[in-house]
């Protein structure tokens, strides 16, 4: 005797569980251990269990059993990250790039979502048809990484002689490579022509007002790295034009405007914080997991700290044989606070289980996405498994990972 198990999650399709010879009046029980990946989306499946014999003919006659399982998945992390361009390796130390220096891009990641990343690994690639930009250490693995930590990578590269261009594009991408979560962006660097280097200065310097830009070059326009706090002190580098250089931690300098600091005593420990160039929107989706009906009803919030520019809603249902279909769309409002989309939709389905992926977007390299499962049950649900069409209240025991 044994049993075949039939589902919509090929963890458990077409598990065999062998009992043997089963003699008249016995009874016997398969205890099956079955390993459900890390990256599973919280999800309700049904189990189907066809008994079947092999060494009798017509086997024995045995209704098909049925049991609704629930995953909890993982809660999720959602990375954030800043950037700054330092021509230290091989360079003037002006924070400029010109040919012929070799630079590194240090890029500093946080986790700004409610899961831990299991497995963070940041790369940095060179953009297509870029002859002369070689990279030489492009990138890093790193281990968990909880909600609010960070993680610091510097990446390290040459803009030769062969590159023509006066302005170079970098694709950088940080992912979960166990959870599958991940955000890119294309980092666009100027080539500055040949200038003067920086001059020597020392001492240190008190920052004279609040949020006062920390910058990667010497220039009014050059991109804000950090803000330092009024009255924090640091120790001076050099000097060049209307900035002074400073260091804002160990190994690492920045701009800031000398018309912005002032004498300072000893140098304490620097206070600044880091300015986020990619913060994806973050995103909560509420949705059932079971519904009997042609659509799951969806809640959805999105909320950035720059500008949440549109969402959609993409379904695909593997067994239906139904491909990957946009089902929902919405640009935000023109006026009013942009930096929040909250809405609702109800998502079309087809039998068994829905893949539904729900996006929001800051700009098309910068998006956030959360996945749901959503099972459609042919005829209502099975008796004592669920009440409502959409929500099933007495939950079976979940299988948690």
């Amino acid at each position: 005797m044994r049993a075949l198990l039939e589902s919509d999650s090929p963890v458990f399709d077409e598990n065999e569980m062998v009992f043997g010879k089963i003699g008249p009046g016995e009874s016997k029980t398969y205890d099956l251990v079955v390993k459900v990946p890390s990256s599973s989306y919280t999800r309700t499946d049904t189990i189907k269990g066809t008994v079947l014999s092999q060494r009798v003919q017509k086997g024995p006659s045995a209704p098909t059993a049925e049991m609704m399982l629930n995953i909890e998945g993982k809660s999720r992390p959602l990375f954030a990250y800043t950037y700054q361009t330092i021509d230290d390796v091989k360079g003037n130390r002006d924070g400029q790039v010109q040919r012929g220096e070799q630079v590194r891009t240090l890029v500093t990641v946080k986790n700004i979502g409610a899961g831990r990343a299991l497995h963070t690994e940041a790369v940095l690639r060179n953009g297509t048809g870029q002859e002369g930009i070689l990279i030489s250490a492009g990138r890093f693995d790193a281990k968990e990484l909880g909600p609010g930590e960070t993680k610091t990578f510097s990446f390290v590269y040459e803009v030769g002689p062969a590159f023509r261009g006066d302005e170079y594009q970098l694709e950088l991408g940080v992912v979960d490579t166990t959870l599958g979560e991940s955000v890119t962006d294309k980092i666009r660097v100027k080539v500055a022509a040949a200038g003067p280097t920086p001059e020597a200065a020392s001492g240190v310097v008190t920052i004279a007002r609040a949020d006062a830009p920390l910058r990667e070059a010497a220039t009014d326009g050059a991109l804000v790295v950090a803000r330092a706090t009024k009255g924090a002190t640091f120790k001076v580098t050099g000097k060049m034009g209307a900035f002074t250089r400073v260091e804002i931690e160990n190994g690492r300098t920045a701009f800031v405007g000398t018309a912005d600091v002032g004498p300072g005593a000893a140098a304490s420990h620097p206070q600044w914080r880091p300015e986020w160039q990619v913060t994806p929107p973050v995103l909560t989706v509420t949705a059932p997991t079971v519904v009997a009906g042609e659509t799951a009803h969806l809640k959805v919030k999105a909320v950035d700290d720059r500008l949440v520019r549109d969402a959609y809603i993409r379904v695909w249902n593997r067994d239906a044989k139904v491909p990957m279909k946009k089902v929902f769309y919405l640009s935000n409002r023109p006026t009013g606070d942009r930096t929040k989309l909250d809405f609702e939709a109800d998502v079309p389905l087809w039998p068994g289980s829905n893949m539904v992926q729900v996006f929001a977007r800051e700009s098309n390299e910068v998006q956030s996405l959360q996945t749901v499962v959503v099972l459609k049950r042919a005829g209502g649900l099975a008796a004592g498994s669920a009440g409502a069409a959409e929500t099933p209240p007495a939950r079976p025991p979940a299988t948690t990972h």
